[in-house]
């Protein structure tokens, strides 16, 4: 499992930083363009405001938009559903689904499952335990 804050555990090809309480993992070819992007915001925030951002509904909204380095991507905010959803709305426990999606994504791939590529994560300190 990649685990929170521990670069020694990140598949081959990602990188990690950390910046003002968001941990960001990604692909190492768009690292730095994201970790621009998350100097002022979130990922999700930054795809909505790119020129000729498609949004798509959902839970919530996605984005989807160009990445240089990457392709064509999209970005999503994770949100609970179900009944707790009012309560719970984004907030995980740390460190949240996303380190597992990543690994499930890779797992798949290396099987020879045609699966979406997870060009990145980003998570933000919420209170306490949590994160976004």
């Amino acid at each position: 499992m990649i685990s929170p804050g521990s670069a020694g555990t990140l598949p081959a090809g990602y990188r990690e930083s950390v910046l003002r309480g968001t941990r960001l993992v990604s692909r190492a070819a768009v690292h730095d363009t994201l970790r621009a992007a998350i100097e002022t915001g979130t990922l999700h925030a930054w795809a909505g405001a790119r020129a000729g951002a498609r949004a798509m509904q959902g839970r919530g909204v996605s984005w989807g938009t160009d990445l240089d380095g990457a392709g064509p991507v999209v970005v999503r905010h994770s949100r609970h559903g179900g009944l707790l959803a009012a309560l719970t709305r984004d907030m995980f426990l740390v460190p949240s689904r996303a380190p597992h999606e990543l690994e499930v994504a890779l797992r798949l791939q290396s099987a020879g499952v045609a699966t979406p590529t997870v060009v990145a994560f980003a998570t933000y300190a919420a209170t306490g335990p949590l994160c976004r």
